[in-house]
């Protein structure tokens, strides 16, 4: 798969996939011939284009492990989790658990519905752990909260919550399981149903390998029709092309789509997820575990600090270091002028290395920390 990702032949490393990601060739043609088919023949192709927006939306399901019918695409995580907090009936009184220290995108979208009486609740890591488990979640919760809200994978640190605890102490409890899934989904198998998730969202741009501006939103079966969406657009009913009829909404998911989409870019993370899929996402995550083993090895040697976590119930792509007297900031700005691409992130390094990077991306990365 190597062929499919020319940054590799670029002259730069890049190791910073928990930002925005380099995408695969095909996802570039994909762009680039739907974008000249437009110039050409303006929307002559618009059946063509339907199939393979089906297309895309059976490739994100396979991802997921769910139906195509409960696949939606959004402009961005943010739109997602906008389309569940506004969609709810709320009353006074009611709450929503977040994890505290979340990454914003799964914050603001809650906290705007403190105008509506809502309550938000903090969910905090007891002393001396990482990340939270479904436990911290228990005193919380109660006969008033309508969401738990989370990011799988939390952007700093790397810790990934356990989702299938805590979807089920949702299910348990009545409330509604959302997550944000940006983090991990592409590097990291995921399987909604197991997890009990009621809706998820996730950009293309990070591990999926995208461009930005598409994103996947899924609403389970079951949840879907829990939301009274007011934002209801023409492509959302039955028969989009049956422009003459009053519909009511599609019982699909895609019935939160409303107007048109960004076609170009759901293309070409269509393109990006076929690259995710044939690669195998078992083999995808074995890989990057593998670059960051070897990058452990290798910055404990330096005298590096790993403040991510390494078991594998808990890990993902994301590897937080730090060591004293390295600024990160600085180390970051240097390291990107000789070509090499990471972040900082809350004072320290994040590394995060998707499966086709190499072995020499690797050393390059490790002989150039200081």
């Amino acid at each position: 798969m190597h062929y499919e990702f020319p940054c590799l032949h670029s002259g730069i490393t890049f190791l910073n996939h928990a930002a925005v990601s380099p995408i695969p060739d095909s996802a570039r043609r994909a762009i680039r011939e739907a974008a000249d088919l437009l110039a050409e023949s303006g929307p002559v192709e618009h059946a063509k284009w339907f199939a393979r927006l089906k297309q895309a939306r059976e490739r994100a399901a396979a991802l997921l492990h769910c139906a195509p019918g409960e696949v939606a695409f959004m402009r961005n995580t943010t739109g997602g989790l906008l389309t569940v907090a506004e969609g709810i009936e709320w009353k006074p009184g009611d709450n929503v658990l977040l994890p505290a220290g979340d990454f914003p995108s799964n914050r603001y979208p809650w906290l705007g519905l403190q105008r509506r009486g809502v309550e938000i609740r903090y969910v905090q890591p007891a002393p001396g752990q990482i990340g939270l488990t479904a436990d911290d979640f228990v005193p919380l919760i109660d006969s008033r909260t309508r969401v738990v809200s989370v990011s799988w994978v939390h952007y700093a640190t790397g810790f990934r919550i356990a989702l299938e605890p805590l979807g089920e102490l949702c299910a348990q409890r009545g409330a509604l399981f959302v997550v944000d899934a940006i983090q991990g989904l592409g590097a990291i198998p995921l399987n909604v149903k197991a997890a009990k998730i009621d809706y998820l969202s996730a950009d293309g741009h990070k591990w999926l390998l995208g461009p930005e501006g598409a994103g996947v939103f899924y609403a389970s079966d079951d949840a879907k029709d829990r939301l009274d969406y007011g934002l209801k657009g023409w492509l959302g009913v039955p028969d989009p092309l049956a422009f003459h009829l009053e519909q009511e909404p599609t019982p699909e998911a895609r019935r939160f789509e409303e107007g048109a989409l960004n076609m170009l870019g759901i293309f070409g993370l269509s393109e990006s997820m076929r690259v995710l899929l044939e690669t195998g996402i078992e083999s995808v995550w074995r890989a990057i575990c593998n670059f960051n083993d070897e990058l452990v090895d290798g910055l404990r040697a330096k005298g590096y600090t790993i403040d991510s976590p390494l078991l594998e119930t808990v890990r993902s792509g994301i590897l937080s270091v730090s060591r004293q007297g390295v600024n990160a900031d600085e180390t970051v700005r240097r390291l990107q002028d000789g070509g090499i691409f990471i972040s900082s992130r809350d004072g320290r390094l994040r590394i995060s290395p998707h499966f086709y990077n190499t072995r020499q991306d690797i050393r390059r990365l490790l002989d150039a920390l200081p």
